[in-house]
């Protein structure tokens, strides 16, 4: 493995993966967890099985454990689009709008026609009343899907 670059998965544990995230979107997140926690045992650079443990914690409650899952996910995968989008994401509903934008604004670096972060983006600079910003997050979204 070279160093700094993600763990790559197996399609055996892409599948279980696959299998804890609809467990928890059925809202098993206890399931779930322990799947995704079993992939890590054996994978423990993948920044997507972090990624999914740190939803799994902030689904049953635990905003440590979350936060703390979604740093170790982009400690494995600094510059991976979902999880900046999935950790700002969180960091909205914790009430964090300054760190969501950091976040929404990184993923925009990272993958550059993100639509939906740069729409999360607009709506975080409107928050925090960045008019300026917001409308061009806003703008750039609409450059790339007209129909936004």
């Amino acid at each position: 493995m070279t160093p700094g670059a993600p763990q790559r998965l197996s399609p055996a544990q892409l599948k279980e993966l696959e299998a804890a995230h609809r467990l928890l979107q059925q809202g098993l997140a206890g399931e779930a967890r322990a799947m995704v926690q079993r992939v890590i045992s054996d994978a423990p650079l993948s920044g997507e099985a972090w990624q999914l443990l740190a939803m799994c914690r902030a689904d049953v409650g635990d905003a440590t454990g979350a936060e703390a899952a979604f740093l170790h996910a982009l400690e494995q995968a600094p510059d991976h689009p979902g999880i900046l989008f999935n950790f700002g994401t969180w960091l909205c509903r914790q009430r964090r709008p300054q760190e969501a934008a950091a976040r929404f604004r990184e993923a925009t670096v990272a993958q550059t026609g993100f639509v939906g972060a740069w729409i999360k983006l607009g709506m975080m600079m409107l928050e925090l009343q960045d008019f300026a910003q917001s409308a061009s997050a806003f703008q750039r979204a609409v450059e790339l899907q007209p129909d936004a």
